[in-house]
């Protein structure tokens, strides 16, 4: 007689799951069931102490984040409900941060109308920069490419360092600059490669490139920044990087935005504000180490971000050199007396250590 593995107790599961895949289910949940009894046992046990602060970027409020980029208090809020904040940095060595993802190295197409125009600027910056061109979109997005000298080697590339950080724009509108409209430059070089299409507004015509208008807010917010905290002009290059950087990821009121930030509408990923959200402004005093983090505190003027220098979170310092460096130990902001060793009454750094000539 042939023995049934369903009557028959001495079944081994093998073969009850080659009769039946029900009971290959029934035997994951009894080993899911014993884990979880198991994980409770330890509910209690308490965890590793950690240095690592999670808690740095959740205490900012819609009213510190007004105070500190000079936005209104609805437009604070709607900035934070449309950004993320998942950097975290601990203050005590060794320093931990946790790095954001990474954007895709391919070009895709950005729909909707782009301009540009060329921005230029009183004095030469420490960088050796005269001028920067602007993209711009309605949306309120811009991105800014600083030129020592305003020609066709330093143009051309401008619009390929664009489309390598975003994209190719579907359509381009800009003025009629020879070193831009030229047949053999570079500039419509990159133009035909890239299949963009293109309009050239007439002259004295200003209402044609809305980078025009893009450029005159974003002077505005420039000159607001530097005369409210006396930044000298041989830094314009950093103040302008800075402004750009706020504006893209601030909520606007433009129709073309959707309640979203500027950044967000044009690369589709909404951006992580982390890095913003440390120190209280530009221009500010910060420590800072030396010897990637081992060295001494030392004190200088926060420049803002630096996004092509270091991993994430790695900022620009003016030091007491006078020349700018760029380092991701900077735990913590100062005040303007702060004890760093300077050259000060009782070795209190004074404003006039650090010299931008």
């Amino acid at each position: 007689m042939r023995r049934n593995p369903l009557d028959d107790p001495r079944s081994s599961e093998a073969e009850l799951f080659a009769l039946d895949p029900i009971w290959r289910n029934i035997n994951e949940r009894r080993i899911i069931q014993q884990v979880v009894q198991e994980d409770e046992r330890f509910i209690d046990v308490p965890k590793r102490p950690t240095f690592v602060s999670t808690e740095r970027h959740t205490k900012v409020t819609a009213e510190i984040l007004s105070d500190r980029w000079g936005i209104s208090l609805d437009r604070a809020r709607a900035t934070l409900r449309a950004t993320l904040q998942r950097g975290t940095r601990s203050a005590i060595l060794p320093l931990a941060r946790r790095y954001r993802a990474d954007r895709m190295f391919d070009r895709p197409c950005l729909k909707g109308k782009f301009s540009t125009d060329t921005a230029y600027f009183p004095s030469k910056s420490l960088r050796g920069n005269i001028a920067s061109q602007i993209f711009f979109h309605k949306c309120g997005f811009f991105t800014c490419n600083h030129l020592p000298k305003v020609d066709d080697s330093h143009m051309g590339p401008t619009l390929n360092r664009f489309i390598s950080d975003f994209g190719i724009p579907e359509h381009l509108t800009m003025d009629g600059a020879a070193v831009q409209t030229g047949r053999n430059t570079k500039f419509m070089d990159t133009i035909r490669r890239t299949t963009i299409q293109h309009h050239v507004s007439r002259p004295y015509r200003p209402d044609e490139n809305p980078a025009e208008v893009g450029i005159r807010e974003l002077k505005r917010r420039f000159y607001r920044l530097v005369i409210k905290y006396q930044i000298p002009m041989r830094l314009w290059d950093f103040v302008l990087d800075y402004v750009v950087d706020i504006m893209n990821v601030t909520v606007n009121y433009s129709r073309y935005s959707d309640g979203r930030v500027p950044l967000e509408k044009i690369t589709g990923v909404t951006p992580d504000i982390s890095e913003y959200l440390d120190f209280t402004i530009i221009y500010g005093w910060v420590f800072y180490r030396t010897d990637g983090g081992l060295g001494m505190n030392e004190i200088g003027r926060w420049l803002g971000v630096s996004h092509r220098i270091g991993p994430a979170m790695t900022y620009w310092i003016l030091p007491r050199s006078g020349i700018p460096i760029t380092t991701d130990t900077v735990p913590s902001h100062a005040s303007g007396n702060a004890n760093a060793g300077g050259s000060g009454p009782n070795g209190y750094l004074e404003k006039g250590d650090i010299q931008v000539s």
